[in-house]
């Protein structure tokens, strides 16, 4: 501001003692360089007019309390606004801040804004900076792992860009040396732990406790991680054990149906930001020896070529769609390969390949295979993000007629799901009702069947609960906190409607009771357990 002086040599040298033009600065930041009157003057002239400037403090969570403390930096931000009537924006994580802040931000902040990105349209702007001829394939990677990238950031919490941006950048290296055969499992085989790390690492986990707690993950069990009534305090409060049972809570679902390899190239891409090509190499042979290793059905070979139709010889083409229709109709495929099958068969339609026409007796053949093959597989957890997208764009109508098939597998999937959960309902009840405490523990400490536990009626599961025996109340009470999150970042209004629900239920019991009986110390944990969960998630939701 000081026309003297160059921007450079401004900064470098007499940047700081500008705070002294500013009113009411503290004494501690004055004098550090001096300048002269005139000096002074020149710059507090430039400055002295504020109305058409905004003050940015950012960010108030990176304030060292060593050296002062929060409520003395709110203290002058609150006088700036109040007696000099500046304009102020203050950006803070609130999630790291502590009481002190909490407490005075009432006093302080008029208005909260909370910044949730959306990360699918951030995703979009992410992809297109890979527009380069060298990175096409690469895009067209990542617009197909979107839903899968997206659901991976979820469950780990993480709505950070930059996270993102890590992921999608740094894993390009990885993508350039895995071509050839089963590139694309190969990728994606690589991209979900890498994905874990790069999220988990981002929040300050060193190289040394993810190793320590990610390499199990695959056959971690809630069972052995989570404190029981037969362990000691010290096993309830070791961190790692927390952690091991955190991931798993987080990740465990994408085990299901797939193991996770977390490679040490992996941690060394992620920490280092280099990994010897060797190495890279050795895991990707390794990785597509497995698949070669797999004896393929000649079924399975022709579903292969049929979803690469583009690749099948002209004098071979009619030949190959001839023989995957008749797999189809004798049953040979599970759902999702019918949906590939399909997906490429409204392709070929679509771009009128020797004039290819999907007949309506095609597409019923489709139908009943679907239902046949779903028949055989009652539920199907995460179907949806399994079950292929359509990623031909230019095509609406072939669009609209996959995804009609894709919504009829999925209509299936529902009545299953229902089918399936109303079985596990009562089920469960009479564990509860039973005190069979291994298959209530197990049942409770597995994320996956959160949506069999919401659909249980919340009178009928504390009726359950009250009746049973210590065991079986202690295993409740913890058993919660895996199904909802105390500290859960971005929870759903359908969550916070049934734990109110079962708060009710909880709280009309314990009312009625005429002394607090050592029977009913965990009724009481899990009182307070709810109490501070639901009032998370109000804030977080914003209801009063």
């Amino acid at each position: 501001m000081n026309p003297k002086y160059k921007w450079i040599e401004f900064i470098s040298n007499k940047v700081v003692s500008a705070t002294e033009a500013i009113p009411l600065a503290g004494s501690a930041l004055r004098n550090i360089f001096s300048l002269n009157a005139k000096e002074r003057e020149s710059i507090r002239t430039a400055v002295a007019n504020y109305d058409d400037k905004v003050f940015f403090f950012d960010d108030l969570e990176r304030v060292d309390k060593n050296k002062i403390d929060i409520q003395s930096v709110l203290g002058y931000i609150n006088s700036l606004a109040e007696h000099c009537h500046y304009k102020i924006v203050v950006i803070a994580n609130d999630e790291v801040l502590g009481d002190d802040y909490k407490q005075f931000k009432e006093k302080t902040i008029r208005f909260s804004y909370n910044y949730c990105p959306n990360m699918t349209e951030i995703f979009d702007s992410v992809c297109e900076k890979y527009n380069d001829n060298d990175d096409v394939y690469y895009k067209t990677f990542l617009i197909e792992q979107k839903q899968f990238i997206l659901n991976i950031m979820h469950s780990g919490e993480c709505k950070n860009i930059r996270t993102l941006i890590f992921i999608t950048d740094v894993f390009q290296k990885i993508f350039e040396k895995s071509g050839g055969n089963y590139s694309n499992e190969i990728n994606k085989d690589l991209l979900i732990p890498f994905a874990i790390i790069s999220i988990e690492a981002k929040k300050g986990y060193t190289k040394e406790e993810l190793k320590a707690s990610l390499q199990s993950i695959n056959a971690l069990s809630l069972m052995g991680i989570i404190a029981t009534q037969n362990q000691n305090s010290d096993e309830q409060n070791n961190p790692k054990e927390k952690y091991k049972k955190l991931l798993k809570i987080k990740y465990g679902r994408f085990t299901d149906n797939h193991t996770i390899s977390f490679y040490d190239i992996l941690y060394d891409l992620v920490f280092e930001g280099y990994v010897s090509q060797e190495a890279l190499d050795n895991v990707i042979v390794k990785i597509r020896n497995e698949y070669l290793s797999k004896e393929e059905t000649y079924e399975r070979i022709l579903a292969k070529r049929i979803i690469n139709w583009t690749q099948i010889s002209d004098e071979e083409f009619g030949d190959v769609v001839i023989k995957v229709n008749h797999a189809v109709l004798s049953g040979k495929y599970n759902v999702f390969d019918l949906l590939r099958i399909y997906a490429a068969f409204v392709q070929i339609e679509a771009m009128k390949i020797d004039d290819f026409i999907l007949s309506e007796d095609v597409t019923n053949s489709f139908m009943s295979a679907i239902n046949t093959a779903m028949n055989g597989q009652p539920y199907f957890p995460y179907f949806d993000l399994t079950a292929p997208l359509w990623d031909e764009y230019d095509i609406s109508e072939a669009k609209e007629k996959y995804n009609e098939m894709r919504s009829f597998a999925f209509a299936i999937n529902l009545k299953h799901e229902k089918e399936s959960n109303n079985i596990q309902k009562q089920k469960i009840l009479d564990i509860i009702k039973n005190n069979e405490t291994e298959k209530f523990e197990e049942f409770m400490y597995d994320i996956n069947n959160k949506s069999v536990f919401v659909g249980i009626n919340p009178q009928e599961i504390i009726s359950a609960v009250t009746t049973a025996e210590v065991s079986t109340k202690q295993i409740f009470q913890k058993g919660l906190s895996s199904f909802f999150l105390e500290n859960l970042v971005n929870p759903t209004k359908n969550d916070l409607d049934y734990l109110t629900e079962i708060k009710s239920a909880l709280d009309n019991y314990l009312n009625k009771q005429t002394a607090r009986k050592v029977s009913l110390v965990y009724l009481y944990r899990t009182q307070n357990y709810l109490d501070r969960v639901i009032d998370n998630y109000k804030k977080r939701l914003n209801i009063q």
